[in-house]
C-alpha cells in the first residue's frame, strides 16, 4: 500500500501518475516545506502567493493527498508531504548532478 496515494495499488493509475506528474509542482513544493510558509515560498520563487497555493493543491490532487497542515499564516507537513519531500529533493539533487555532469561533458568538448 502506497501511505501518499493508496488508489495507486492500480497500475496504469501509477502510469498515469509517472507520466503526468509535473516536476515544477515538486519543485515548488520542496520550497514550501524548506521556507515552511507559502508567503515565504512565493519570495524565494518570485511567484504570487496564489500561484503558490494553487501549485499545492494541484499537487495533492495528483497525489490525491493533503501534504501540509495549515495553522495560520504557518504550515507543517503532514505524514504523506514528509515522505514527498524527500522524494521531491532526492530528484533535486539528482537534476543537480544530471546538470553538473553536463557542464563537465561540454567543458571537454569545448576547452576555452
Amino acid at each position: 500500500m502506497n501511505p501518499i496515494c493508496p488508489s495507486l495499488r492500480d497500475p496504469d493509475a501509477k502510469r498515469f501518475l509517472n507520466d503526468r506528474l509535473d516536476w515544477n509542482l515538486l519543485r515548488t513544493f520542496l520550497v514550501i516545506g524548506q521556507e515552511g510558509s507559502i508567503s515565504r515560498a512565493a519570495a524565494r520563487l518570485h511567484l504570487s502567493q496564489p500561484a503558490i497555493s494553487q501549485a499545492l493543491r494541484r499537487l495533492e490532487e495528483q497525489l490525491d493527498s493533503a501534504l501540509v497542515v495549515r495553522r495560520g499564516p504557518r504550515i507543517s507537513l503532514s505524514r504523506a508531504g514528509e515522505e514527498v519531500m524527500q522524494i521531491a529533493a532526492d530528484l533535486y539533487g539528482t537534476v543537480s548532478r544530471l546538470g553538473r555532469s553536463e557542464e563537465r561533458r561540454v567543458g571537454k568538448e569545448c576547452p576555452r
